[in-house]
């Protein structure tokens, strides 16, 4: 998957809105920082691209349902 620039900054800036004592659920009963998860985004590996693609995923949905 490749990630557009635009789209990393908005799950960036998404992620750096949140508490600083964050953290998130992986799936498989594993959970990460707000931190750890920044770092996998800004390396874009391969949590960072699945984390970007979900969040997108999230955006466009919020987006079709209020007809943008």
């Amino acid at each position: 998957m490749t990630v557009p620039k635009q789209a990393k900054l908005v799950v960036l800036e998404k992620l750096k809105n949140l508490p600083m004592d964050a953290k998130l659920s992986i799936g498989n009963g594993q959970s990460i920082t707000k931190n750890e998860l920044i770092k996998h985004v800004e390396d874009l590996d391969e949590i960072g691209k699945e984390y970007i693609e979900v969040e997108l995923f999230y955006l466009r949905s919020i987006a079709r349902r209020h007809g943008k």
